[in-house]
């Protein structure tokens, strides 16, 4: 199986995100493709990013960035990767996102992240990863029994508990936070609207592994939509698609809440 390293991203002329330069783990060729090719090309079996993941729901997570320095390694032992739940954060009886121990996955992907205030290795999974990787026995530590995920032993947490620690987390982090702009414009449905993080870059740039942070503004955005009825539909990469029947106004007030304790 061809293996690949997405080394950079590029977008249209409107910052639109539209593919990715990868480079051949062994030949060191570089090509540019469009984010669906690559997509495709990952659930086809024809490749693998070695320093991304492509979520169940159909999302690369992880740093576009060259390879490291190798390091002298002892042989690969085949082991379990997957994640461990550590807590689900709800809002009602939706699941907004969970703290996700990653240390057994981040050497074969997005890295090890060290965020201050955050435990080595620790990381975050939006709602709809959650609920998809619940459905497909994704975490280590989640059996599942007569058909469904057992939780009887995963702490629970409303996400308005833990909303004032999650935006300290980012501030504390990316210094920039106050700057933080995510724009809305009309898409392509009677009701839908495209928000984009406009430093969607900028943060995961700004240090080793910064996808919690981004996880963070995704469950940000989940927690607002849902306690202002809007319809979250879908996450891609650093765009989020919602429908609201009463116009753009009541999507752009509902982004301000989500960025606000």
């Amino acid at each position: 199986m061809l293996q690949v390293r997405v080394i950079r991203k590029f977008h249209d002329d409107k910052g639109i995100l539209i593919g990715y330069t990868i480079k051949d783990e062994v030949t060191g060729q570089e090509m540019n493709v469009y984010k669906d090719q690559l997509k495709n090309a990952v659930n086809s079996g024809q490749c693998r990013v070695v320093n991304m993941t492509l979520t169940s729901d159909g999302r690369f997570i992880g740093k576009a960035a060259p390879a490291p320095k190798k390091k002298v390694v002892p042989q690969i032992v085949e082991e379990d990767t997957r994640e461990t739940l550590l807590e689900i954060y709800t809002t009602g009886k939706n699941i907004i996102g969970a703290l996700v121990d990653q240390s057994k996955l981040a050497d074969d992907t997005f890295g090890l992240s060290n965020l201050k205030g955050l435990t080595p290795g620790y990381g975050f999974d939006d709602g709809p990863i959650v609920t998809s990787q619940l459905k497909n026995n994704g975490y280590i530590n989640v059996e599942i029994v007569n058909g469904k995920p057992d939780l009887s032993k995963i702490k629970r947490k409303t996400f308005k508990s833990v909303k004032p620690k999650l935006i300290k987390l980012i501030e504390d982090n990316f210094s920039y936070m106050k700057d933080i702009e995510i724009t809305t414009e009309k898409h392509e449905g009677k009701y839908e609207y495209k928000l984009t993080i406009l430093q969607y870059d900028e943060i995961l740039n700004a240090g080793e592994n910064n996808m919690p942070l981004v996880q963070i503004l995704y469950c940000l955005i989940l927690d607002s939509c849902i306690n202002d009825k809007l319809k979250f539909k879908y996450i891609d990469e650093d765009m989020v698609y919602v429908e609201c029947m009463t116009g753009i106004n009541d999507v752009r007030k509902m982004v301000k809440k989500a960025l606000k304790v």
